[in-house]
Parts: C-alpha cells; structure tokens; sequence
C-alpha cells in the first residue's frame, strides 16, 4: 500500500494544481492513505468485496473526516441496511437518512450539491386515473393503480410505470 502511495504521489507531481486530473488523483491518494491506515481483520480478507471503501459524510458537519469502513460488509452492518439499498443511495446520490452521503470514493465538500433527498415512492397513493381511448371519450376511471392494473390484467409496475410516463392518457383500450 505505502508502494501505491508513492506511486500516486510522484504522479501528483506532474500535474498542474487545479487541473482535472490533479484533483483526481488527490482524491485516490487521500482513500489509499485512509485504507492503509485502516485495520483489516481476516473476515474482511476472505470477503470478495474487502477491497471497496465505503465512505459516510455527514453533511451537518461539512469539515469533519467522513467515517471509513473498510468493506461493503462492514458498511452494511454499521449502516444497518442492505445491500440494495447502499448501491441504491450511491448509485443514484441520493442522500441516506437526510444527513448522510455515502460514496465508494473520497468526496469533497463541492460534491455535496450532486446529492438529493431520495423521493418518497408513490405506489401507494390513491390516484384518481380516467382512462381515454383515441377519440380522446373516457373508457374508463380508477381510484388507483393497483385497480387499473387488475382491470387491464397487467403487472403493477407496468401500470405505475404508465402513469409516471403520461399527463393525461394513461393507457389505451
């Protein structure tokens, strides 16, 4: 790891302060420094995912070090979520818990503004849907999705999905 550091840091070297590609790798020589710092127990080691950092701001405290764990598993735990859900809050930047950004990269604070509130799920709010035929005539109205999925005999999501996509018409008979 001290070899890694090195490596990056003479590379640094050669880039102008400021640049793209200096700010990169910055950011890559701060998480290995964080990493070789890190303990490492042989349950990270026997893990596939033991070489993922997992990096936790808390944007109430925009100059403190975020908490590093040392793997996905470790994370996980800590977190006390799952797996699906730490791709889906990284993957989409969405912001854990209104206060919390987790990354598997270090972050800086201008970073911070990429991140947002993930949105409330709509597949439980009654909807009031009117169905129209090419004509534009009404053929039909439903107080939710789940009904109008019933009705045409299609997958739930297929029917969210419709609405989500469409104003005003939502499905054709």
């Amino acid at each position: 790891m001290s070899n890694t550091i090195s490596i990056i840091e003479k590379l640094l070297s050669k880039f102008t302060v400021g640049t793209e590609g200096y700010n990169r790798l910055l950011i890559f020589l701060k998480a290995f420094k964080i990493a070789n710092g890190l303990n490492y127990s042989t349950e990270d080691m026997d893990n596939k995912y033991y070489c993922f950092l997992v990096f936790v701001y808390d944007i109430n405290l925009l100059n403190q070090e975020p908490m590093v764990y040392s793997s996905i598993n470790k994370a996980l735990q800590g977190l006390q979520i799952s797996y699906s859900t730490l791709l889906n809050y990284i993957n989409n930047k969405y912001i854990y818990k209104s206060s919390f950004i987790i990354s598997f990269e270090s972050l800086i604070v201008e970073d911070f503004i990429e991140y947002q509130e993930k949105p409330v799920g709509d597949s439980q709010i009654r909807k009031h849907i009117i169905v129209y035929n090419d004509d534009n005539e009404i053929v039909e109205e439903f107080k939710s999705g789940r009904e109008m999925a019933r009705y045409f005999h299609i997958d739930g999501k297929l029917a969210r999905a419709a609405i989500a996509n469409t104003s005003s018409k939502v499905c054709e008979r």
